[in-house]
């Protein structure tokens, strides 16, 4: 290894000293991108429900302490980026030690999340390759998909579909109301007097005992007789429904489920579902469980991401011996004039 530090560092000090700077340039712009990166990213995730999901399921972290550190982080790495550029353009070797060690650091630490990705995406494959795995790996997020498809759209939870989209569902018994996703449910509606009550009304006795029950255990309301809107509501509503029904586990996901939906067009976790529970209904039918969609895109984009962090790291760890060139290359020159100058004498 000291070997091939010395070779790369005489390499760098042949090298002329406008295309070293450059070099470095290159590098100074990428920290300052990164702390720009850094500071978007602190003033962004305060407002996204998904960070702060996966933030208090880490250890209860707060979302503004790490939006805090992140802009302090962004700050700092600028600060950083200009000491480089300064250090490179004025050929300042103390600026230019402070930024190539930082950057040391940095791109070692880059290389080393590259290389986390690239094996993470075997660790994924293993846990959502296949649907038994994935309900023995994520039993509250599957929970949470099973109780939202056990209600949905049904006589225990009326969904908004918008009648264009009824056709998509053809031999579905489908209760009307003004939720769109289950996290807007009011299983009140059911019992408003009109379409709802009237299907409600010609349900076999079994499967209305399943709705008194259901109304019973999660919200408390003990149907006495005929159940009716104004006697349910005082227990449940849209407004407090998810409190309520989703417990324990199953609540701390529904953010994160609601992603998922949106961003790989699909419903249900390890368990498929009929339709976007989390999202909006009316999106149309979903293109299939959202555990293959996952564990597809980790296996397309991972090894990418991977390969470039790599690759961004090892650069970031050689400024260190292109900002030992310029330094170098400024202390020859400075010896070569101090010859000529002696020469003269």
């Amino acid at each position: 290894f000291n070997f091939l530090e010395t070779v790369i560092i005489k390499m760098c000090c042949c090298m002329p000293i406008n295309c070293l700077r450059i070099l470095v340039f290159v590098a100074c712009g990428t920290v300052l991108g990164a702390g720009a990166a850094l500071v978007w990213a602190g003033t962004a995730i305060s407002d996204q429900e998904l960070f702060k999901t996966m933030l208090e399921e880490s250890g209860g972290i707060s979302v503004d302490t790490v939006s805090l550190g992140l802009l302090i982080g962004g700050c700092c790495l600028m600060g950083v980026g200009i000491l480089g550029f300064v250090g490179a353009w004025k050929k300042n070797c103390l600026c230019l030690s402070v930024f190539a060690t930082i950057t040391l650091v940095i791109g070692v630490l880059v290389v080393a999340i590259g290389v986390a990705l690239i094996l993470a995406k075997d660790f994924v494959d293993e846990n959502l390759g296949d649907a038994e795995k994935c309900k023995e790996d994520y039993k509250d997020i599957d929970e949470a998909v099973i109780k939202a498809d056990d209600v949905f759209c049904k006589a225990k939870c009326p969904c908004k579909i918008e009648s264009e989209n009824l056709s998509l569902f053809t031999g579905e018994d489908i209760y009307i109301g003004n939720a769109k996703s289950v996290l807007g449910c009011d299983p009140c509606e059911t019992f408003d007097g009109g379409a709802n009550q009237d299907k409600y009304n010609g349900l076999p006795e079994d499967d209305k005992e399943s709705v008194n029950q259901y109304l019973s255990t999660e919200f408390g309301y003990d149907v006495d007789g005929e159940p009716n809107a104004q006697d349910c509501g005082q227990y449940v509503n849209a407004d407090n429904y998810v409190d309520q029904y989703f417990t324990g586990g199953t609540k701390d996901y529904l953010d994160v489920l609601e992603w998922i939906e949106d961003e790989f067009k699909c419903s249900g976790f390890c368990t498929p579902t009929k339709y976007y529970l989390f999202s909006d209904v009316n999106k149309g039918k979903p293109e299939g469980t959202c555990f293959g969609e996952v564990n597809d895109w980790v296996q397309d984009n991972f090894t990418t991401y991977g390969a470039v962090a790599i690759a961004v790291g090892s650069y970031m760890v050689l400024v260190l011996f292109l900002s030992c060139g310029i330094c170098c290359n400024s202390g020859e020159k400075k010896k070569k004039k101090q010859q000529v100058e002696d020469n003269k004498k």
